[in-house]
């Protein structure tokens, strides 16, 4: 502990017994603290502290809390109490007792056995003795992996999947090839005789000698003959399978029509229809009030007919704006459009008095 000169130091512990009132505690500093105002000693309930105020460079030192136990004499019984032995504590204790006639004298040997931290002896002798019982029984065995010895790649199970997908789903194939502790071993993927090119759409999988490949989205150009090869030391194998994809192409006899009022729809340069990869629409731009109806969308093949229907409703604007739309405004206007004929009504009457003045 450090401590700057004049500075206030408090050093503080905690007693047992508690409810022991002989029981006596000294502060020292190798030598006894003699009682003074800078020196305050607390001794309540087990908490013991010294307080030390306006600390001096004396004051230096190691200080120690003692507690003293007192011998017990009540009614011709002695006794001594040591709490919390320690090894130290071992030896050989005397009583004495004196009076003017003589004394007497008795001895006893204590000797303190230290604890070790930790106890490796059991404490349940008869459990013990049954786990070591059923331990007994079990008997473990190790399995050692021979080293097995390496052969040319086979495939137990051929390449083997999909065989016909639409455009857009996906295609699996998987085998099973041997042998599978072979860490050299490699495999390989081609298509149509060309190494499988790397894309996100081609997930390869080998773990344990199964191998698969997943070919997701598929499109047109992925139709061919997959095959996958099994390369080590010792040899090849290949094994093959073929793959189609149907492409989703419309009926060509597939027939759109559109009609509003049940009569047909023609073509001109306000009205689109569109009609690609089964989707269809009628787009009609400027818009008038005679567009307006129920449209009908009918799709015919030889095999049937579809038709839905709709409705539309075309809320008119004049194209030129009759009424004013600022009132204020209109009504300066019409006051200016007065102002030549009263002029002119001026004139005339200047005109008249010019000619009566002669």
């Amino acid at each position: 502990m450090l401590i700057l000169m004049r500075e206030a130091s408090t050093l503080e512990a905690t007693l047992t017994p508690v409810n022991d009132p002989t029981m006596k505690v000294n502060g020292t500093a190798s030598i006894p603290i003699q009682a003074g105002h800078r020196f305050k000693t607390t001794y309540d309930f087990g908490f013991v502290a010294l307080d030390i105020l306006y600390a001096h460079a004396e004051d230096t030192g190691t200080y120690m809390c003692k507690a003293k136990m007192q011998t017990t004499h009540d009614f011709g019984y002695v006794a001594l109490d040591i709490l919390y032995v320690y090894g130290e504590d071992t030896g050989t204790y005397m009583c004495k007792a004196t009076n003017l006639l003589g004394e007497a004298v008795n001895t006893c040997n204590v000797r303190v056995l230290n604890r070790r931290s930790m106890i490796l002896d059991t404490q349940h002798p008869d459990a013990l003795e049954k786990i070591q019982k059923l331990e007994s029984k079990v008997v473990t065995t190790r399995t050692e992996v021979s080293d097995q010895p390496i052969s040319p790649p086979h495939f137990t199970a051929e390449l083997r999947g999909s065989t016909e997908i639409y455009e857009g789903q996906t295609a699996h194939f998987e085998a099973q090839v041997q042998p599978v502790h072979d860490p050299n071993l490699r495999i390989e993927f081609y298509h149509n005789g060309k190494p499988l090119p790397s894309a996100s759409r081609f997930h390869i999988t080998f773990d344990f000698g199964y191998v698969a490949l997943d070919i997701a989205h598929a499109v047109a150009e992925d139709a061919g003959e997959y095959s996958v090869r099994a390369v080590n030391a010792l040899g090849q194998c290949v094994s093959s399978t073929n793959l189609r994809v149907i492409a989703r192409v419309g009926d060509p006899n597939l027939k759109v029509e559109w009609y509003r009022n049940e009569r047909v729809i023609e073509d001109s340069s306000r009205i689109t229809k569109q009609h690609d990869f089964g989707f269809v629409s009628l787009d009609i731009s400027h818009i008038r009030k005679e567009d307006e109806g129920v449209y009908m969308c009918r799709a015919v093949n030889p095999l049937g007919e579809a038709v839905t229907t709709a409705s539309m409703r075309v809320v008119s604007e004049a194209s030129i704006q009759l009424d004013t739309q600022h009132p204020d405004s209109i009504s300066r206007i019409h006051q200016l459009n007065d102002l030549p004929h009263a002029q002119k009504n001026l004139n005339v009457r200047l005109k008249s008095l010019y000619s009566l003045s002669f």
